[in-house]
């Protein structure tokens, strides 16, 4: 029971934090937008287990939809999409590359992650198009502002890469205990021996 406690508050807290990361952005236009709310779904992706990495996402995109200043439409499941990709891009390739090295395999982390997560935003504005005809959304505004959204991404895969080695490698460890059973298993196992010795 204190475990489950223990895993949902550390869901909460990166949702709650992520969310209050999107404030801190810099819009160069409205679809082009410098932030790093990312930061805490690509360390629950490296961190947590599937479900966890899951349910931070999930959290964190609907919440962003209900205090979107465009109100709750049609499309909102779709926008809710993009946070849900970056923690489980950063989980499959967390488990995919887990030999590399570990920068490594953080620059890989986040380069797929911000790829899929264009993506899904990208597909975002497409459903605008689709399901309500929106006439700010229109097929030559998206495709106009794709290249400069593609720039951001690339520049900002730097920064995302270097905040998110050091806090998997040093706070990592103290998140991944209670979501890991191989963890847990690996300390009770532990624990007799160093009693005996």
């Amino acid at each position: 029971m204190t475990k489950n406690i223990i895993k949902y508050t550390l869901i909460a807290v990166l949702a709650a934090l992520s969310i209050a990361l999107n404030y801190l952005k810099i819009p160069i236009t409205t679809n082009v937008i410098v932030t790093v709310y990312a930061i805490p779904l690509l360390f629950a992706g490296c961190c947590f287990n599937f479900l966890g990495s899951l349910l931070v996402g999930l959290i964190t995109g609907v919440v962003l939809q209900l205090i979107s200043p465009y109100g709750i439409t049609v499309t909102s499941p779709f926008w809710a999409l993009a946070p849900i990709g970056w923690t489980l891009s950063s989980f499959f390739m967390n488990r995919l590359f887990i030999k590399l090295h570990p920068a490594i395999r953080s620059l890989i982390i986040v380069v797929v992650a911000s790829l899929a997560a264009t993506a899904l935003n990208t597909f975002a504005m497409l459903t605008e198009c689709w399901l309500i005809a929106d006439p700010y959304y229109t097929y030559a505004l998206i495709a106009s502002e794709l290249p400069a959204r593609l720039l951001v991404m690339a520049i900002m895969i730097i920064p995302y890469s270097l905040l998110l080695f050091p806090l998997v490698d040093r706070v990592g460890p103290l998140y991944k205990k209670h979501f890991e059973k191989e963890a847990s298993q690996s300390l009770e196992s532990e624990a007799p021996s160093e009693i005996d010795e």
